[in-house]
């Protein structure tokens, strides 16, 4: 029943994604994941010599 359980959770987690601009208002805590935190700029880390 697990692994039932965590499966569904996946596919809520997956419809969530391009749903949750417009599912904003009913779940204002969904996991939208910022674009700009986990992408780092390779110019700004690499300095020119």
């Amino acid at each position: 029943m697990g692994v039932y359980y965590f499966s569904l959770i996946s596919l809520i987690h997956l419809i969530s994604h391009p749903a949750g601009s417009r599912k904003a208002s009913t779940s204002p805590q969904s996991p939208v994941p910022n674009p700009q935190s986990p992408v780092p700029s390779p110019q700004s880390p690499i300095p020119n010599p």
